[in-house]
């Protein structure tokens, strides 16, 4: 298990380096390519350490430091993060491609072969620590494709696509009124039967990434005017609902109460990137 922390660590470090070497600054917005991919690479290891927070409680059997509390609740915030800014990224380079099925096809092979081949690479490790008198075809083809469906994270990413999709198909005037829709009836099956909160509680932040990108010159003028007392605000709602999440998570009504501090935590963002940059 913890190979697959290490590959994935590594890996995320090194593309990380690698893209903002080559990545220019486009036209001003509320993110530009290279605020989203510095957040991204945040999300990405704020969820590493999570894991890595967690693996060391398991493994070791003692009660840790209060600092790997912490660390456990980042891979939240990491989630929260990507999702918001998936729906926003995806949302304005809709603007430049065609809304066909091969859009969606390139769409999902862009995030489902990069997984194949890492999760390829992984379980080859992991037999030649177990030894290879383990191996099962069978097993080996799941683990690889993700079909068990144990790797929640990659299947809900493909799910927000075929999302955004059907919302194009269905109109592109109101397909963030689709994409919503959508998002609020797959909640409800998810929580009907009774998944994990992780299957649903991103799909309305990768809708609400999908609305500050069509609106973000009306929401950063709004942010801008009274910019101190409006971020102030936004900080004490964010950690409020976190703590009330945090202290009561469990219900439907508490995993809501995380998607709105994170859609919080998206306008925070906002209010230093759009600052820094002069958007406005």
């Amino acid at each position: 298990m913890i190979s697959s922390y290490v590959i994935f660590l590594a890996f995320s470090i090194v593309s990380i380096i690698y893209k903002l070497k080559v990545q220019t600054t486009e036209k001003y917005s509320a993110f530009t390519k290279m605020d989203s991919l510095t957040i991204r690479g945040v999300a990405a290891l704020y969820v590493m350490l999570s894991h890595y927070a967690l693996w060391m409680e398991s493994y070791f059997h003692i009660e840790l430091p209060v600092i790997f509390s912490f660390l456990k609740q980042l891979g939240g915030i990491g989630v929260l993060l990507f999702f918001f800014l998936s729906g926003y990224g995806i949302y304005i380079s809709s603007f430049d491609e065609k809304n066909d099925l091969m859009w969606l096809i390139k769409r999902v092979g862009k995030v489902w072969f990069p997984y194949l081949f890492m999760k390829f690479v992984i379980e080859i490790i992991n037999y030649s620590v177990i030894g290879w008198d383990q191996f099962f075809i069978g097993d080996f083809l799941k683990e690889i494709t993700g079909i068990d469906f144990s790797d929640w994270f990659i299947w809900v990413i493909i799910l927000q696509y075929v999302i955004f999709w059907i919302g194009g198909k269905i109109s592109l005037n109101i397909r963030l009124t689709g994409i919503f829709f959508q998002s609020l009836i797959l909640m409800a099956a998810f929580i009907y039967l009774k998944l994990a909160p992780r299957w649903y509680n991103g799909l309305l932040l990768f809708w609400f990434g999908c609305f500050v990108a069509k609106y973000q010159e009306k929401i950063i003028r709004f942010l801008k005017e009274n910019y101190n007392i409006k971020l102030g605000l936004f900080l004490i709602g964010f950690m409020g609902f976190s703590i009330i999440y945090t202290l009561l998570k469990g219900s439907v009504l508490t995993e809501c109460l995380k998607i709105v501090s994170g859609m919080i935590l998206g306008i925070i963002l906002i209010t230093q990137t759009s600052h820094t940059n002069k958007v406005c």
